[in-house]
């Protein structure tokens, strides 16, 4: 698996367990203290996403970290 496929499956699967959990861009933007604008970003896959950003994520949306490098997590 090359790099810019591992990052749209990481954009996507941001994506879906954002909207699982029913929190909007803004509220995780809130509670993991990164900027909205990033986390449009790294869900357009217009930004890399680094693993510290990630755990933060993580940690929001209680899913197991490695659950975003995942490709089909339904």
């Amino acid at each position: 698996m090359n790099e810019e496929k591992l990052n749209i499956i990481i954009a996507n699967n941001v994506k879906k367990f954002r909207k699982k959990q029913k929190l909007s861009k803004l509220k995780l933007s809130y509670f993991t203290d990164i900027p909205i604008k990033t986390i449009t970003n790294i869900e357009e896959n217009k930004e890399n996403i680094n693993i510290t950003t990630l755990y933060k994520i993580s940690k929001v949306l209680k899913t197991p970290i490695n659950n975003f490098f995942k490709e089909n997590n339904d």
